[in-house]
This record gives C-alpha cells, sequence and structure tokens, in this order.
C-alpha cells in the first residue's frame, strides 16, 4: 500500500482572522498612545503661551487710568494666536486685604487666556486708585 502524504503549505482561514483580529488590536492601542501622546506634547506649549499672553494682557491692564479697569471679553486674538482668546474679569479685592466693596481704591483683576483645544491660564493681581 501506498502513503500520501500531504503536506500544507500557507495558514488556514481561523488562523489568518486571528492573525488580523490581534494586529487590529495593537494597531489601534498604537494608535491611541500616538494620540494621547500628541496631545500632551501640545498641551504644555499652549499652556507657556497662554501664560505668555495672560502676562501681556495683565500688564496692559494695569497700565490702564484706575477708572478704565472694566470687564473685557472673551475676545479672541489674530494672527498667530487666533486659537487663544482672553477675559478679563474685574471685582471687589477680598476682604482679607482691604475693605473696599465700591471699588473706589482697589480693585482685582483676573485675565483669563484659553487655548481653543483646552486649557487655560488665569493670572489675578490688585489695580490702585493711586
Amino acid at each position: 500500500m501506498r502513503r500520501q502524504t500531504t503536506f500544507q503549505r500557507g495558514f488556514t482561514m481561523i488562523e489568518l482572522i486571528i492573525a488580523i483580529v490581534v494586529l487590529s488590536i495593537a494597531i489601534g492601542t498604537l494608535g491611541n498612545v500616538l494620540a494621547n501622546m500628541t496631545t500632551q506634547a501640545v498641551l504644555p506649549r499652549s499652556l507657556n503661551t497662554s501664560t505668555h499672553l495672560a502676562e501681556q494682557e495683565l500688564e496692559r491692564v494695569s497700565g490702564l487710568r484706575f477708572s478704565a479697569v472694566a470687564n473685557e471679553g472673551p475676545t479672541s486674538y489674530t494672527g498667530n494666536f487666533s486659537d487663544y482668546s482672553y477675559q478679563v474679569a474685574v471685582s471687589a479685592v477680598p476682604a482679607t486685604l482691604a475693605t473696599d466693596p465700591a471699588q473706589a481704591q482697589y480693585k482685582q483683576v483676573a485675565v483669563t487666556v484659553s487655548h481653543a483645544t483646552g486649557g487655560s491660564v488665569t493670572l489675578t493681581t490688585v489695580v490702585t486708585n493711586n
């Protein structure tokens, strides 16, 4: 009697399906990791730029006449900073600093700069009528 020997070459359909599923999971996970890395790389830069812009706005508002210091915005920047916006909020200073609810001598100024993709920076100072 003659024995037939068959050699199978290649993969079965089940093996191919399992390989595709495993590769799909691996590629999906890698895509999520890369997306998170990109977000984490951009956020510090946008916060750094937001801080710089907030410092500039705070200096600008601090240089105004006391009577001209008022709420502003939200206002979007233009040009290279079009993804950023700022808002100026003026309120009475906390009672622990001074008692001036009418804001005749002191005003607390908070400047908030926000980036379109998320993250914001708020800087606060007190301006005086001196």
